[in-house]
């Protein structure tokens, strides 16, 4: 017979254990996507999370298309991307909204293409700017959501 404070640890212990495996497997399913991108060849996910809702919802179904430089590789604001985006001291893949596009040049005087990127403020007409990306972080550019259940 096991006690209730047995119990609840043994509880804590699987939710924590649940989350972690969860947390593995998104980040295999991103860095996935990722290398299909890359290597040039269309990936389709399902969302997780609500972001960037209204444009997705969790459970939606989403087809990327690489971003290929010389060929496909005009991103403007409005567009959702696949990026490796800053989140606090690390960078992370996800899906991000583009709210402005600018150029700016480097130390070495070349010009390079920065994009102001952020979610979409749930149940608010307002967006969260959550950092700059460059092109080279930006793997695939959103091209079609299914709602889940379609």
């Amino acid at each position: 017979v096991s006690s209730p404070a047995s119990n609840e640890s043994s509880r804590h212990w699987s939710k924590k254990a649940h989350e972690r495996v969860r947390q593995f497997l998104m980040t295999r399913s991103l860095e996935a996507m990722q290398e299909n991108l890359i290597s040039g060849r269309t990936g389709k996910m399902t969302a997780l999370g609500d972001s960037l809702s209204p444009l997705i919802i969790d459970g939606d179904t989403c087809i990327w298309h690489p971003i290929i430089p010389g060929i496909s590789d005009t991103i403007e604001a409005g567009e959702v991307v696949f990026c490796l985006a800053p989140d606090f001291h690390r960078r992370i893949l996800c899906c991000r909204l583009v709210l402005r596009t600018y150029t700016v040049t480097t130390k070495c005087g070349t010009k390079k293409a920065a994009y102001i990127i952020g979610n979409a403020k749930q149940g608010e007409s307002k967006t969260v700017v959550t950092g700059v990306c460059f092109r080279e972080h930006i793997y695939g550019i959103l091209v079609k959501t299914t709602p889940r259940g379609t």
